[in-house]
């Protein structure tokens, strides 16, 4: 099976510092057929830490690196865009920079009660009431689901995210069949605008969830399924070289008994349909 990693980092994230030759090394060892280069432009900090700039340095350095490549990997001009609610105008302008070839659609932070900042740096500890994490998850649902319905873009990253730091950081124990009702609605809204939902293959552990390593999980992906969906990507989120492409052969695995034929990469912002072996 050729294997296409859809979303990863360079230093061109603000969390990131391996640089794209790196990334692309390490793709091309592992037999990786291709690689989407998604850099972070978080609206949030839009000014703050010159998304802008930053974003058109790495279409120069994708441009660059698909001179360099050749024939050898395929690399794909992304981007991923997060919080598109906290401003239209800067992600219009983002968008702009560059014909990508695809656009990831991420939620990274939620404004609920006192708490303003991105959810990986929120303290989840035994202090806040279980009562509040429900909420906020609640208004993090909320958010995706907006987010879907009205802006453009081609796949919707790590839905439950928030679980990598309240479960696996924090040992949280979240019941999320109280956000049922939220989850399904996404679902539909993803399979009725066309949107690509993403594995992420993200490793996190914790008394609550010991064997959780992608995002969503198999129950999400299965009603996913169920409800009719076949638009998946496969996404490392690879801040490093090593994990790009990291456990894709058990990804396939886990979808091909949930009974999806293939997954996808994007091309021009169009879906290319990878078939199972």
């Amino acid at each position: 099976m050729k294997i296409y990693d859809t979303h990863t980092h360079t230093d061109n994230s603000t969390d990131c510092k391996q640089s794209i030759y790196s990334l692309c090394k390490s793709a091309k060892e592992k037999g990786v057929s291709g690689i989407a280069v998604t850099d972070h432009a978080d609206i949030f900090t839009y000014k703050e830490s010159d998304t802008y700039n930053r974003i058109c340095k790495s279409v120069k350095n994708i441009e660059s690196a698909q001179k360099e490549y050749f024939g050898t990997l395929e690399i794909f001009k992304g981007i991923e865009i997060g919080d598109m609610y906290i401003s239209t105008v800067f992600s219009e302008e983002v968008k702009k920079i560059s014909d990508f070839d695809v656009i990831l659609g991420s939620i990274h932070f939620v404004r609920y009660k006192d708490i303003q900042n991105y959810y990986s740096a929120v303290s989840f500890d035994e202090k806040m009431p279980m009562e509040k994490i429900n909420g906020f998850l609640k208004e993090y649902f909320a958010l995706v689901k907006n987010m879907i319905d009205t802006n453009d873009f081609d796949i919707l990253t790590h839905l439950t995210c928030p679980l990598r730091y309240i479960r696996g950081k924090y040992d949280r124990n979240v019941d999320l069949d109280l956000f049922l009702t939220q989850i399904r609605e996404i679902l539909k809204a993803v399979i009725k605008k066309d949107v690509a939902l993403e594995v992420n293959v993200s490793v996190f552990s914790g008394k609550n969830n010991p064997k959780s390593f992608i995002m969503p999980d198999i129950q999400i992906l299965k009603l996913y399924r169920e409800y009719g969906g076949n638009k998946i990507t496969i996404g490392s989120d690879a801040h490093i070289p090593s994990n790009v492409a990291n456990r894709f052969d058990e990804v396939a695995e886990i979808l091909k008994s949930l009974g999806f034929e293939s997954y996808c990469y994007f091309k021009n912002r169009i879906a290319k349909y990878i078939n199972f072996e």
